[in-house]
């Protein structure tokens, strides 16, 4: 639950990249809405 810079983490822990740290850290919440986006579309189909 922290932001790394590199490789680290082994890659089933990691998301990203991203561009700026920043991004980084608000990454569960844009993972989170864009998955909520995803789910209406789905269920608009």
């Amino acid at each position: 639950m922290q932001v790394e810079v590199g490789k680290q983490a082994l890659a089933i822990y990691r998301i990203g990249p991203f561009h700026t740290r920043v991004e980084a850290e608000h990454a569960l919440e844009t993972l989170r809405a864009r998955s909520e986006e995803w789910f209406k579309e789905d269920q608009e189909d």
